[in-house]
């Protein structure tokens, strides 16, 4: 059967909400699929050795979801990606990685809403620990920086 992992931080529940959505879906398909929801408590874990997301063996797609926080990829999620270090599998593949960021709009008459450098910096990083990112995407979603511009209305 194949397997997806979804690894998510999720700041105001979009991003889960897209791995929900995807996960789903792939269900549907016959995938075995699986959410992991990034926290301190997990990057803990990864860096002493325990963590879940190190077993990359079973798994045919590894897919990041995070919002942008100021044109690039969250700490946390940073730090995440890190503590997964290098990439292994057996037979010397690399895990396939999809990106897929979420990113504020002011608008819907105007695409003022973009990831910034974030996908390019996630792919960067994990490159450098042999994973190999083969696709990126970003969903926006309603802006919520509501102490600099209002909340909308339609």
């Amino acid at each position: 059967m194949s397997t997806a992992r979804f690894h998510v931080f999720s700041g105001t529940g979009n991003g889960r909400y897209i791995a929900r959505q995807l996960a789903e879906r792939l269900g549907a398909r016959g995938f075995g699929v699986e959410i992991l929801e990034v926290s301190a408590a997990l990057i803990a874990r990864l860096k002493e050795g325990k963590g879940e997301a190190r077993d990359l063996e079973a798994r045919d797609l590894e897919a990041f979801v995070f919002p942008v926080y100021a044109m690039a990829v969250p700490r946390i999620m940073e730090r995440y990606m890190k503590a997964l270090g290098r990439a292994r599998l057996r037979g010397g593949a690399r895990p396939r990685v999809a990106l897929l960021s979420v990113n504020g709009r002011i608008s819907d008459r105007v695409r003022d809403g973009h990831e910034g450098q974030a996908l390019a910096q996630a792919e960067r990083v994990l490159r450098r620990r042999g994973w190999d990112v083969a696709y990126r995407e970003t969903f926006d979603y309603p802006q919520n920086m509501t102490n600099f511009i209002p909340a909308q209305n339609d």
